[in-house]
């Protein structure tokens, strides 16, 4: 019991001293109480309550806490906004809508994202099957490959690395293409007359028949024009 009592009199001494402190005397005995707080039927100074029953202490902190969670809940939706975003070209409708769908600067055909889309596939009409044409920049038998990078042009003189030793060529047996169009010994029409190209038999070495319109010795050359 006089420990109950000891302790009931420590709670009424802070108490009054909680209360007073917040209580400003006038010069004239009249009391005010410091902001928040309130003057008591008994005289003393006891915080003030919100519609709520908080004081305003509690309110502000309230307040400051509701403004906390919505700035991170704006973060968060934003973040999600950044994440969820999908690259252009992704739905159907992306590449001709006029709009910057992934936010990137690059709108519809001008996305990488569209390159392949049918919106920005431009319809090709092939002009020569198989392109022959290997240096006027333009893809003639819509495969996608222009000019040297389609392989129908590797032995194009366009698309050679080839360095003529021959003009025109003259060497038809040595498997070279010597005058760099693309066409090798008895493939090349330079070679049609040379003998390495002939399916003539020599019947005469040197020719001496000169009016039977033959080549008896099989060198291209007939009758009259033969000076061998």
């Amino acid at each position: 019991m006089r420990t109950a009592g000891l302790l009931n009199r420590c709670f009424a001494l802070f108490l009054s001293i909680f209360v007073v402190a917040f209580l400003q005397v006038g010069c004239d005995g009249s009391k005010e109480c410091l902001d928040g707080y309130g003057l008591g039927p008994d005289g003393n100074c006891y915080p003030l309550e919100d519609d709520t029953g908080d004081t305003e202490a509690d309110a502000d902190a309230d307040a400051d806490a509701d403004a906390d969670a919505d700035a991170d809940s704006d973060s968060d939706s934003d973040s999600d906004s950044d994440s969820d975003t999908d690259p252009e070209g992704t739905l159907e409708g992306d590449c001709d809508d006029e709009i910057d769908n992934d936010e990137d600067g690059d709108i519809d055909c001008d996305d990488e994202g569209c390159a392949d889309d049918d919106a920005c596939v431009e319809d090709c009409t092939p002009t020569e099957m198989p392109e022959s044409s290997c240096e006027d920049e333009e893809d003639n038998d819509c495969d996608d490959d222009v000019d040297c990078d389609d392989d129908d042009c590797a032995d194009d003189s366009a698309c050679s690395t080839c360095t003529p030793t021959e003009i025109p060529e003259s060497s038809c047996g040595d498997s070279t293409d010597n005058d760099c169009d693309g066409d090798t010994d008895c493939d090349d029409d330079d070679c049609a007359s040379s003998t390495a190209c002939s399916t003539c038999t020599p019947t005469e070495i040197p020719e001496s028949t000169c009016n039977d319109n033959l080549d008896n010795d099989c060198d291209g050359l007939i009758d009259t024009l033969d000076t061998g």
